[in-house]
């Protein structure tokens, strides 16, 4: 087998893996199997990203006293068209959260109606 112009191993199988660094753009790969000649088109994105976040909120009631903590952290990871790479970590505290029954509308009507 051959990717690219070079020949690359086959396990038992019939898998195979090639790694090769290509610019951002749509690409074609030339493979060839026992003479069969084939294009395969592959897309580099011009910017890749990764992003996570974590809300962490507490919520508890003593007597009639009801009290309300939270942080909030993420990540952002990424690699621009230029190969330019960030990371971007942030985290902080919730000031205000309010608890709401999951209706379907509860996030609609809190953002209209917010608590003191």
């Amino acid at each position: 087998m051959r990717v690219l112009g070079a020949a690359v191993p086959v396990d038992r199988g019939g898998n195979f893996v090639i790694r090769r660094i290509l610019p951002p753009g749509t690409h074609a790969v030339a493979i060839s199997v026992d003479g069969r000649k084939m294009d395969r088109s592959v897309t580099i994105e011009h910017s890749e990203w990764f992003a996570t976040g974590i809300v962490d909120v507490t919520v508890g009631r003593h007597d009639s006293e009801t009290w309300k903590l939270g942080r909030v952290a993420g990540l952002a990871q990424g690699t621009l068209a230029n190969g330019t790479r960030i990371m971007e970590n942030r985290s902080g505290l919730i000031v205000q959260a309010d608890l709401t029954r999951a209706t379907g509308r509860a996030e609609r009507q809190a953002a209209i109606d917010p608590s003191p």
